[in-house]
């Protein structure tokens, strides 16, 4: 997995502020992180485009979408900083955007996808004072 630092950089600010940016290219966002703390919720924006959302306080896959390498790598550094196990994928020729999760792929990420994420994720969760910076392995 690429880790994109860029990534973690904007958690920690968005935490402090609700929301962080990262502006290149003549101006335009490239990505973006807000954080609801009043929900728990966690969302990733590249290039504008909601590409995850988390629900921390339960470690609910919320929403993961991608249409890119680099959608897949944003994600998965997003998804890895909130210790959620897992992982997508890209595969341009032959599916797409998908995920897997327990060493089973899924090529369709629906409503049944985010059940099984979500009703057998780990429980094992870190999240104190609301906050994703006190997870261990951002310490």
């Amino acid at each position: 997995m690429k880790f994109i630092k860029s990534i973690e950089i904007l958690m920690e600010r968005a935490e402090r502020r609700g929301i962080a940016n990262l502006i290149r290219r003549e101006n335009q966002e490239v990505y973006s992180v807000s954080v609801d703390k009043t929900k728990s919720i966690y969302r990733l924006f590249h290039y504008q485009t909601l590409t995850a959302s988390v629900k921390a306080d339960e470690r609910k896959v919320l929403f993961l979408y991608g249409e890119s390498a680099s959608d897949r790598d944003s994600v998965n550094t997003f998804l890895s900083l909130l210790h959620i196990n897992v992982n997508v994928a890209y595969r341009p020729v032959n599916g797409g955007f998908c995920a897997s999760f327990e060493g089973i792929e899924y090529n369709e990420l629906d409503d049944n996808f985010y059940n099984i994420v979500n009703e057998n994720g780990p429980s094992n969760f870190y999240l104190q004072d609301n906050s994703f910076m006190k997870i261990p392995a951002l310490i």
